[in-house]
């Protein structure tokens, strides 16, 4: 019968680019920079609590070669660095995770509302809020619950500045200064930073790139906010990395609640405090992950203490996910794995195949 015959070349042809797809060669990091336009990445491998293999491959800009201490901003893998200072002014007393933060602050705009009153520590670490995003996002562009507190998961960047506030008011110190003393100077992080100072070695800043290769302007803040915007790189992270293996200088059961799930994000993954939570690894701990991604920047960072793995990768382009993705397959050991508990099926199933031609 004829359509059996076509039904057969069909199957045929899907065969053929099938192969295709899975044997095509992807070429070196350096070509498939490259290929997608993206002028530098530093990427960083722990195994049992040691860096193990490090690289900057790439350019800063067009003819400026990425040196190995090119600085880059991390979006929000600022996230888990503010995290961390939080839960150190736990752990010295100066602050409880479940205590009202109302007496420190409580923003203009839900002053009205009763369930500011809610607001702790841990909810709004946790991303459970009920903040969206930003503010400025919305139709009124004023900050408003979108659900009671602690009711479910919902990614916030206001959680954070709300956060941010109360713990500056309350301690009378800002967030950079506080993570100075707290983080950057005791870790060794000497090219960490929250602003843009007088200090900043402008000549290491791996500038932003759209996925054509074209470049946008640089935004040198001047006030440190807790959502975003660190600038570091991939040793002075990599310090980060290592203390949080070693169990952060906290105590045991504070170290826990940051690691474990608080709040489900979905079936694959929970959120922790300030760390996003992938349980049930195959060798039965949990990874804890974060990524970053703001214009011209694309990052995440891996962490898994119990065997003390690590994974970092930093890129100045629209177009770093792939490379970051490819990375973590290719060389990070629970790579693959984490691949697909960090994505749906059908988008892991892609990224996965051993040849895929990125």
């Amino acid at each position: 019968m004829k359509w059996l015959t076509y039904v057969a070349r069909f199957l045929l042809l899907l065969f053929g680019l099938l192969c295709l797809v899975i044997y095509w060669p992807k070429g070196s990091l350096e070509e498939q920079l490259q290929r997608h336009q993206v002028p530098a990445i530093a990427y960083g491998i722990i195994e049992d609590g040691k860096l193990n293999e490090w690289q900057v491959i790439g350019e800063l800009s067009a003819g400026e070669p990425a040196p190995n201490d090119a600085i880059f901003n991390v979006a929000s893998v600022t996230k888990p660095v503010f995290a961390t200072t939080v839960l150190k002014l736990i752990a010295a007393g100066e602050l409880e995770l479940d205590e009202p933060l109302y007496p420190y602050w409580v923003d203009p705009d839900i002053v009205d509302d009763p369930r500011h009153r809610q607001l702790t520590a841990r909810i709004l670490l946790s991303h459970q809020a009920g903040f969206p995003n930003w503010r400025w996002n919305t139709e009124t562009g004023k900050l408003a619950f979108e659900f009671d507190p602690g009711a479910r998961y919902q990614y916030s960047g206001e959680g954070f500045e709300y956060l941010r506030l109360a713990i500056e008011l309350k301690m009378g110190k800002s967030w950079s200064s506080l993570a100075d003393s707290l983080i950057f100077q005791p870790l060794n992080m000497p090219d960490s930073r929250l602003i843009w100072d007088s200090l900043m070695p402008e000549d290491r800043f791996a500038k932003w790139h759209n996925r054509e290769g074209g470049r946008y302007e640089t935004q040198k803040r001047t006030d440190a906010v807790a959502s975003d915007d660190l600038m570091t790189t991939v040793s002075d992270y990599t310090h980060f990395l290592q203390h949080i293996i070693n169990g952060a200088d906290l105590p045991s059961e504070l170290f826990a609640e940051m690691s474990s799930a608080q709040v489900m994000v979905n079936e694959r993954a929970g959120y922790g405090l300030g760390w996003e939570v992938i349980p049930n690894m195959k060798n039965g701990e949990s990874a804890l992950v974060h990524g970053g991604a703001d214009m011209g920047v694309r990052t995440r960072v891996v962490v898994m203490p119990e065997s003390g793995q690590g994974f970092i990768a930093f890129t100045n382009s629209d177009g770093g996910q792939k490379l970051i993705d490819r990375l973590m397959v290719e060389r990070f050991g629970s790579g693959k794995e984490l691949i697909r508990k960090l994505y749906a099926p059908v988008v892991w199933r892609i990224i996965y195949l051993p040849y895929t031609p990125f």
